[in-house]
């Protein structure tokens, strides 16, 4: 009798197995009272706490379907209103705006916020804050007029230009003496160091401060590196026009130095090494050669006046002399040659001229009628004629010279 219930039993569980029977397995939960989709969330509301079980998408849906309303400038709601309801429990926090008074100096800003935490309530009021400032929360003695307990004070970070073993730096500080801020910072002071001011100095804004070993030390700085002019004449545009069709850009370089102080002063520097870091890029600069003299100067007129474009009455004249002493002026090296028509111009291919250099500066460009020059000399001649100026040619000893 045993074997045949099992045999029976046996063939039905086969039936279920191989007969095509679909058994589903049905999920048992604890009875918790929620609905399928349905979620408990759990609110948080100025110190009220509120349960709900919705089925609503997102948190404002469940806010707005049990009445709670919220100010979306000035409310902090967390997570955000449109966050999408998940899981079985979901939790909502609501941090209330209310009234602050933030204390920035002299600037003095009441405002509704909901922010928590002090930093959060000043960029609330808009105050611009540096990662060394602090914002602490302080009794507000006009507590009849603001309408609120306490404050919100900005205690801003002290500026020092510190010179460290030569190396400049901003440094911004809450420290209240010299002493606090250099055991802030971790710098111990040894026999052989000199300190600008004492250690009990108090720290003002703006203070300079600076500490140097006797003796040789290095220092590393970094330095602009100038960008060279790459002229073009355009023989098409008057003397005076330039534009510049390609700006230059600085480089840049790190350039170590070995400095010797005594007594806070230094005495001595030697370069060590330098890196370029940046490469320089030069300035195409296209400048006018065309003559504004109705006639250039020539040998056989060797004088010649005219008027200048701003109004200024020039003269010129022409002198035929070695150039090789004045053209190690303006960074020349003493190079320049002879164009085909005679003049004398640099390597830049500027006209070579001598003239008063209390109105044109040496190195200075000034319009010829044979061309864009550059000053490199001067003469007697300015003495009587300041507007004069004097052109290096090659017309009288024809010696190339």
């Amino acid at each position: 009798m045993q074997v045949g219930v099992l045999a029976l039993l046996g063939g039905v569980l086969a039936a279920v197995i191989f007969g095509g029977v679909l058994m589903r397995s049905v999920p048992i939960f604890a009875d918790d009272g929620r609905g399928p989709g349905e979620s408990f969330v759990t609110i948080y509301d100025a110190g009220k706490k509120t349960v709900v079980k919705s089925g609503e998408m997102s948190v404002r849906e469940v806010l707005e379907k049990i009445d709670i309303a919220v100010d979306e400038q000035a409310d902090i709601v967390e997570p955000g209103l449109d966050e999408e309801i998940s899981g079985r429990n979901f939790y909502v926090n609501i941090y209330r705006a209310r009234p602050v008074v933030v204390i920035d100096g002299v600037r003095v800003v009441k405002l509704m916020s909901a922010a928590s935490v002090p930093r959060d309530v000043a960029v609330a009021a808009g105050v611009k804050l540096r990662p060394e400032d602090i914002v602490k929360i302080t009794m507000d003695n006009t507590f009849m007029a603001s309408g609120v307990p306490y404050s919100y004070l900005v205690v801003r970070a002290k500026l020092i230009n510190f010179d460290f073993y030569g190396a400049a730096t901003e440094v911004w500080t809450q420290a209240g003496t010299v002493g606090e801020f250099l055991a802030e910072h971790g710098v111990e002071l040894t026999d052989e160091d000199w300190l600008s001011t004492g250690v009990n100095e108090k720290v003002k804004n703006g203070m300079a401060l600076a500490l140097y070993r006797n003796g040789k030390n290095t220092v590393t700085v970094e330095e602009s590196v100038p960008y060279a002019e790459r002229i073009i004449h355009d023989y098409a545009k008057n003397v005076g026009y330039r534009e510049v069709s390609s700006p230059g850009k600085e480089g840049r370089r790190t350039v170590t130095y070995e400095i010797e102080m005594y007594d806070g002063k230094e005495v001595g520097r030697v370069k060590i090494s330098e890196i370029v870091t940046l490469e320089p890029v030069e300035a195409i600069v296209t400048v006018g050669a065309k003559a504004v003299a109705m006639q250039p100067l020539t040998k056989s007129m060797g004088r010649n006046k005219y008027t200048l474009p701003n109004g200024i009455l020039r003269q010129e004249t022409y002198y035929d002399l070695p150039m090789a002493r004045v053209m190690q002026n303006c960074g020349g090296g003493g190079y320049y040659t002879v164009r085909a028509d005679g003049v004398k111009v640099d390597k830049d291919g500027y006209v070579i001229v001598a003239a008063e250099l209390g109105r044109y500066p040496r190195c200075s460009l000034v319009e010829t009628s044979l061309g864009m020059g550059k000053v490199y000399d001067t003469g007697t001649f300015t003495l009587h004629n300041p507007e004069q100026i004097d052109i290096a040619t090659d017309w009288t000893k024809r010696d190339g010279i």
